[in-house]
């Protein structure tokens, strides 16, 4: 493992010291990482005093929160963006990572650790189904990304997978109906994929599990068919989605506060499970009442959101906005946003511009119009959610 700035000076010249000496190839395989540089892509220099001590940014951050920001958001081969700002999130994630295992260690009797290994017999919710089938997915995506190499990949798929889906989700349904042994297997599974990235917080709260081997000494979680819940996993996913749309359409006009609305779930095929998930829904929505049918109907003055075939969200919006006035101050928006994408585009067809302008102001212009565009992407699905 090495830059690929030294590939010769180094790399080359150990093949062929080791080959003349030996007889023998000292190593297969070279993972070469890109350089790090600074927040512009300067290369860290004492001239420039653009550097970063890593001593500073751990006694600031935590050695694991540098870590993390070395390896995860990164691509095999290209220079990465080394910043403070950058450290100081993931030192947010480490954070989140103890604040996980506190509200799980508080939900097991201390008294029972070790718990013993998980039987599907402790499995007992819809909501565990779920966490344990993603739990088992995430052991093998990330198993099959590090031996492929692709460090960031797996770095990021646990980075998502604790903080939305285990932290997110899995810990607001367990509120409901708390399982211990659900909560310490998945916590378990996620700390041994966690530590080769971040080793020092995994290990100390892996001594809170009261378990006989040190971390590092544990062996790498397998994936297994006795914990796959494929069909129960997508009737839960159902509800994510809906709980999702819900909150996105409360977002869009400004209405995240008001927890009195009516929501109505249109569905064809998991009407069922939509009406036994109407206090969680209700709850983690934050809105006041949800009315579910398997009719098509139209509401008047509600925001709508289409999930698939069989399911519509439709948000109540009487009393709360104005429709029409809202419509129009959409469309004014529009008119003005598609102006200043039409000027842009003219300004990056104009070659004797794009010929002379410096590179730094081209790649302004050209992020200024992909955001730009997507703004409008998004005001457009407001517009068209107004039924």
């Amino acid at each position: 493992e090495t830059g690929y700035d030294i590939i010769f000076f180094w790399v080359a010249r150990m093949i062929l010291m080791t080959t003349y000496n030996t007889g023998q190839v000292p190593f297969k395989q070279v993972y070469l990482h890109g350089l790090v540089r600074d927040k512009q892509g300067r290369k860290m220099s004492k001239s420039l005093g653009n550097g970063i001590d890593p001593l500073d940014m751990i006694s600031k951050y935590g050695t694991d929160a540098v870590r993390l920001s070395l390896v995860i958001g990164t691509s095999p081969g290209n220079d990465l963006k080394l910043y403070e700002e950058r450290i100081a999130n993931y030192r947010n994630f480490v954070t989140k990572v103890w604040n996980v295992a506190r509200f799980t260690l508080l939900n097991i009797d201390s008294s029972h650790l070790p718990l013993a290994k998980l039987d599907p017999a402790d499995v007992k919710t819809a909501y565990d189904k779920w966490i344990l089938n993603r739990t088992e997915e995430i052991i093998e995506s990330v198993t099959d990304s590090l031996e492929k190499h692709r460090f960031s990949e797996a770095g990021s798929e646990l980075y998502n997978f604790l903080w939305s889906e285990f932290a997110n989700w899995y810990l607001e349904f367990s509120k409901e109906e708390k399982n211990e042994k659900v909560l310490h297997h998945v916590l378990k599974q996620v700390l041994i994929m966690l530590h080769p990235f971040m080793p020092f917080v995994t290990e100390v709260i892996w001594a809170e599990l009261k378990e006989e081997k040190l971390l590092i000494n544990e062996s790498w979680p397998t994936e297994t068919k006795e914990f796959r819940y494929k069909d129960d996993a997508y009737e839960l996913q159902s509800i994510i989605d809906v709980i999702q749309s819900i909150r996105a359409l409360k977002t869009s006009f400004n209405l995240h506060h008001t927890k009195d609305m009516t929501v109505t779930l249109e569905d064809q095929l998991n009407r069922g499970t939509l009406i036994d998930a109407q206090a969680v829904i209700t709850k983690l929505a934050k809105i006041g009442k949800v009315n579910i049918t398997s009719e098509q109907k139209t509401y008047p003055e509600c925001a709508a959101s289409v999930l698939d075939a069989n399911t519509k969200v439709f948000l109540h919006l009487d009393g709360k906005i104005d429709v029409d006035e809202e419509k129009s101050k959409i469309q004014k928006e529009l008119n003005n946003l598609n102006n200043f994408v039409n000027g842009l585009e003219k300004q990056m067809q104009n070659k004797s511009f794009v010929d002379n302008a410096p590179e730094e102001v081209i790649e302004k212009k050209k992020t200024q119009l992909t955001e730009t565009q997507d703004k409008i992407t998004e005001l457009k699905t407001r517009l068209d959610n107004l039924s």
